[in-house]
């Protein structure tokens, strides 16, 4: 498992602020000619090893991607405005469904 690409994104607790790592991998053939990418985030209550299936290299990155900007929009942390990427977004591509609640740059640019 190779880290191709990592981002930090601030989380706001109770009690602190902790910064938690957010990374993805490169993607790697599977069976029946099709490919996984697998991605991580270090939420501090469940660190999060998930991927993305494709059918080729391509589609699994960017499905990947995608699950992880979806992933990070939907959680009660977002909702409740306690996580922080730099520039009010997180620099990670969404499905077109979460667009509307895009934030920050990510609103601008994604």
């Amino acid at each position: 498992m190779t880290i191709i690409a990592r981002t930090t994104i601030s989380i706001r607790l109770p009690h602190e602020t902790k910064d938690m790592e957010v990374r993805l991998c490169a993607p790697e053939p599977i069976e029946n000619g099709c490919w996984r990418c697998r991605y991580e985030i270090d939420w501090p209550d469940y660190p999060r090893n998930f991927h993305g299936h494709g059918a080729n290299s391509m589609q699994a990155l960017v499905l990947s991607l995608q699950m992880l900007g979806a992933e990070l929009y939907a959680s009660q942390a977002h909702k409740e405005g306690r996580l922080n990427g730099g520039q009010g977004g997180y620099g990670i591509p969404v499905p077109s469904n979460f667009r509307p609640d895009l934030v920050g740059d990510d609103a601008k640019y994604l």
